[in-house]
């Protein structure tokens, strides 16, 4: 028996001498398609985030947040090595639910998705292989790459809108107190000598952003409770809008005694100073907030470094992950193979008369207006009934994507000026319904009625297009769609006018703009 266990023995090490073991070579190749395919599926993306960061002011802090996240990970290295590592497969649920994520952001033209899917993509592979245990040590570096990500469009311009609305009221309150004569007008502060537009660069959004990761980067370094470390975080927002109210509030002060210097040196350096000031006191918060919570700082010193368990199998979870990881690629493929639809008529054939109303003159966007819209076409036409006058504007997108896609008048106005007094639906038609908004500007009143054209859909709600354009794309290969808006002076009968007009405009859109066939 001694013989015969030898002889298998043998046998056994001569296979193998002449079949090694494949298994390091066949994990090495999952390895390196791994990294092939995310750089297919996410290598844009990235890149157009690294652009937004280099070419935006107001994003340039996302250049320092994968450092830091890098730093976070290096100083709690040995908490996370402290977790044994183990196959969760859990974590491809995850991984499957980025690459889902990515396609839905590819189809319905929301760049946010896109981004937000690579992170979800690092939790879920750092899951799938090294558990769940060592995921939640990395916690705040995943959380913290979050904040790298720009804000949805729809999302960072109402928030910047009443950002806006809300600091012009404020500062030239606190600037009225001080003896300024000061008249506001949405976001205009008009002065005796000279006018303030509050920007979309001034609303404080950009310093919020950029105060909230700092925040998040104290909380971490120096504090150890997660309830304190929320508070911290929390603190950040009305520190970064006082600060940029004050910001404001100071240039209307300069700007009545001496407008050059508002306008010059002291605008550009305010800006770097409500971050540093902002910062300040957020450390001297987290100071207070150890103290209250008599705690240490959270960064671990000295921990013993245990051995890593290098036996697990990470072959089949690897090829199951890139199994996904290429459904993905080909999901991809798909949602930019659509074509780009070409309308029944062109947009400047809608009729002269609609509904009693008469055209009297095409008006041209401005260029701003324009590099913004990215519209594939567009109409700007003013009608006229008897005494009354109604400004129409038709935007077209043949084929619907990241930066080239319908805006909210909603969210757009107010940057330029104008003030919702009130806004609401109104019914047109059997389940049909469109925004029904009222807006001042330079002491003015107006009616505006604005809606979305998809196909046959009509709808007021822009979250409600990104997921009927997701639909579209899945179902018939068509992304086209036109946002239609209406503004006409406020009077009684005003509302009435606008709708007599908006019925036949809409049958007359659906028409003229429907896509049955691809451009050329």
């Amino acid at each position: 028996m001694f013989l015969i266990g030898s002889e298998k023995a043998g046998v056994s090490a001569a296979r193998a001498a002449r079949h090694p073991d494949l298994g390091p070579w066949i994990l090495a190749a999952f390895w390196v398609a791994h990294a092939a395919a995310i750089m297919m599926l996410w290598g844009p993306v990235l890149q157009s985030m690294f652009h937004v960061w280099w070419t935006d002011p107001g994003a340039s802090h996302g250049l320092l947040v994968p450092p830091l996240a890098a730093y976070l990970i290096w100083i709690r290295r040995d908490i996370t090595r402290a977790q044994p590592a183990s196959i969760d497969a859990r974590g491809l649920l995850l991984i499957a639910g980025a690459g889902l994520v990515l396609f839905a952001g590819k189809l319905g033209a929301e760049l946010f998705f896109e981004r937000v899917s690579f992170v979800a993509l690092l939790a879920g592979m750092f899951w799938t292989f090294w558990g769940l245990q060592r995921l939640r040590t990395l916690r705040l570096p995943l959380l913290l790459l979050v904040t790298m990500i720009p804000l949805p469009t729809l999302v960072y311009a109402a928030v910047s809108a009443r950002l806006q609305l809300l600091a012009s009221w404020i500062a030239a309150n606190i600037a009225e107190r001080l003896g300024v004569s000061v008249f506001v007008e949405g976001n205009i502060i008009q002065l005796a000598t000279v006018s303030l537009g509050v920007a979309e660069a001034c609303s404080g959004l950009r310093s919020l952003s950029s105060l909230v990761i700092a925040a998040l980067l104290i909380a971490v370094l120096r504090l150890s409770r997660l309830g304190m470390r929320v508070v911290l975080v929390l603190c950040a927002v009305p520190i970064a809008i006082a600060c940029n109210v004050l910001r404001i509030a100071g240039t209307a002060i300069l700007a009545d005694h001496h407008p050059e210097l508002a306008m010059g040196f002291y605008h550009a350096f305010s800006g770097w100073l409500v971050f540093v000031a902002g910062t300040a006191l957020t450390v001297v918060c987290a100071q207070l907030l150890r103290r209250l919570s008599d705690s240490s700082p959270a960064v671990p010193v000295g921990k013993p470094e245990p051995a890593e368990k290098w036996g697990l199998d990470y072959r089949w979870p690897a090829g199951i992950s890139l199994t996904l990881l290429s459904v993905a690629c080909a999901a991809v493929w798909y949602s930019e193979g659509i074509a780009r639809c070409s309308p029944a008529m062109p947009i400047e054939s809608l009729d002269r008369s609609i509904g009693g109303w008469t055209a009297v003159r095409y008006e041209a966007l401005a260029q701003d207006d324009l590099d913004v819209l990215k519209p594939t076409a567009y109409l700007l036409r003013d009608y006229r009934r008897k005494d009354a006058e109604l400004e129409l504007l038709i935007v077209f997108f043949a084929h619907q994507e990241a930066g080239e896609t319908w805006h909210s008048p909603r969210l757009c106005l107010p940057g330029d000026g104008w003030e919702i007094t009130d806004s609401a639906a109104v019914e047109l038609g059997p389940q049909t319904r469109i925004n029904n908004v009222r807006v001042r500007k330079s002491g003015k009143n107006y009616r505006m009625l604005y809606w979305y054209q998809s196909q046959d859909q009509v709808f007021t709600n822009e979250y409600l297009g990104k997921i009927l354009l997701v639909r579209n794309a899945i179902l018939s290969g068509n992304t086209s769609g036109s946002m239609v808006r209406i503004i006409l002076p406020e009077t009684p009968e005003a509302l009435a006018d606008g709708l007599v007009f908006a019925k036949p405009l809409m049958e007359q859109v659906r028409s003229l703009l429907h896509c049955g066939s691809p451009a050329s």
